[in-house]
């Protein structure tokens, strides 16, 4: 019977039953023609007869000992080779049954047998995978390469892989790997775990984002008791500035607060050396009439990101003179309405990214009522100061 295991080859017949039979046989027939032979010869002296009697019942002791010598060893070897055969065909079950998928190799990688699971692995048939190289089925060929080698010299390995489905989908396995099983063949074993892998990649991005959002929480936090420790106008804008840096890589950022609906003033900025320059600073006030990104950013809720300003239509540097490539803009907004814009730029492109403008956007509802409460200090200090001139001027 042909077995899988064994790589379609023919195991060898036993035949050590068969060389004791026959060498038995001979020894029986060789001792019973001694003895004949012997009483022949001695056929004159007077006990020759007997000798030729005692050779003839020791011929037939011989022979009838043999004979069941022979019985019991063809009864053993029917025994056994039914063994052998019932173990094979359980071996062969077992092959074709497995769940995971078992792939027999030859030295150069060449698949020389493989079980159904194997097939359906890869979603390939018999005819489409033997005598294929099994590395033709991994995409990364060097990993494979270094594999191999090592399998070959360890003689045992194991751990995960990605291999290629018939559609091009791809597939991430467990295997396991015994060189020389056989003499120049080998098993590899594999087991889909696809979905798992997938399970896990899920839940890494869940953590990172847990992980991302306690440490914006904590950000914020921290931004709010910064901001709310001095209720003074120029020292809100300051901070915010300065913990907007630490969340977002800007070479300027501007603070610009509404004083009609079409013009801004510029309440704060903050810039960073860029390539041992200083940039030029902000025009004082500015009208969105002439910046129509500026008018988009104060009307977007969620504010606005230019990746690359020269791509953008309609683009018009702040500052004459500056080439600004990278710029976000956030709405300050308050109960009463927007006040204003925070505003970042970068002289390269690509430097801010969807990430760095909703941290500007948690950043900004913070800000906005901490302006907003600044104001209210401010109106507060006013009214105290005229409430005191009014009592001085009555004394």
């Amino acid at each position: 019977m042909q077995t899988a295991i064994q790589d379609g080859r023919e195991r060898p017949p036993n035949q050590a039953l068969a060389i004791a039979w026959k060498v038995g046989s001979i020894l029986a027939v060789c001792f019973a023609l001694l003895l004949a032979t012997a009483s022949f010869g001695f056929h004159q002296i007077a006990f020759s007869g007997v000798m030729l009697v005692l050779a003839v019942l020791v011929l037939c002791a011989v022979a009838i000992l043999h004979a069941r010598f022979l019985r019991l060893a063809r009864a053993e070897y029917r025994s056994t080779n039914s063994a052998l055969e019932i173990r094979e065909i359980e071996f062969q079950s077992i092959f074709e049954n497995a769940l995971d998928a078992i792939f027999i190799l030859d030295n150069q990688a060449i698949c020389r047998n493989a079980n159904p699971s194997a097939l359906q692995l890869l979603g390939l048939r018999r005819e489409q995978l033997i005598g294929s190289s099994i590395n033709t089925f991994y995409p990364d060929q060097q990993r494979f390469d270094a594999d191999w080698r090592r399998l070959l010299t360890q003689r045992h390995d194991r751990g995960q892989a990605e291999v290629a489905h018939h559609d091009n989908e791809r597939v991430f396995v467990e295997f396991t790997a015994v060189a020389d099983f056989l003499p120049d063949r080998h098993l590899i074993s594999m087991r889909d775990v696809t979905e798992r892998h997938r399970a896990e990649r899920v839940k890494e991005k869940s953590l990172a984002l847990a992980r991302s959002a306690w440490q914006e929480a904590d950000m914020l936090r921290h931004a709010t008791l910064a901001l709310t420790q001095d209720l003074r106008m120029s020292s809100v804008l300051d901070t915010l500035l300065a913990v907007l840096h630490r969340q977002i890589p800007y070479e300027t950022a501007q603070v610009l607060l509404l004083e009609t609906s079409s013009k801004l003033f510029l309440a704060r900025e903050a810039m960073q050396e860029a390539d041992g320059n200083q940039l030029a600073a902000c025009p004082e006030t500015l009208d969105t009439t002439k910046h129509p990104f500026l008018q988009r950013a104060l009307e977007e809720p969620d504010g606005i990101l230019i990746p690359d300003t020269i791509k953008e239509e309609g683009w018009k540097a702040l500052t004459p003179g500056v080439v600004v490539r990278s710029w976000l803009g956030i709405p300050l907004s308050s109960s009463n309405g927007v006040v204003g814009l925070l505003c970042a730029a970068h002289t390269l492109p690509h430097r801010f990214t969807a990430e760095h403008l909703r941290i500007a956007r948690s950043l900004a509802i913070a800000a906005s009522v901490a302006i907003q409460n600044a104001r209210l200090y401010e109106c507060a200090e006013i009214y105290a100061s005229e409430l005191n001139r009014g009592q001085s001027n009555l004394h």
